[in-house]
């Protein structure tokens, strides 16, 4: 094989491997952002009012007492 040829193919799986991670990127997030509107729509009524009840709410609550305990906060 040339070294021209050598080059290319190296370059093209560069590109490979850049694309699967930015791959690997778009799953990770939109994991994250599904779970996301998983938390908000359980944390809502059907009129729109917040379950206090929610996995959501709890999270919530949980964040501001770790800031709470914190220097963040």
């Amino acid at each position: 094989m040339s070294q021209e040829a050598q080059d290319a193919q190296e370059a093209r799986q560069k590109q490979i491997e850049i694309l699967q991670s930015q791959l690997d990127i778009y799953a990770e997030s939109y994991e994250i952002w599904e779970k996301v509107y998983e938390l908000i729509d359980g944390a809502t009524n059907s009129d729109g009012s917040i379950k206090e009840d929610s996995e959501l709410v709890d999270l919530m609550k949980f964040v501001q007492n770790v800031l709470n305990m914190s220097d963040l906060g």
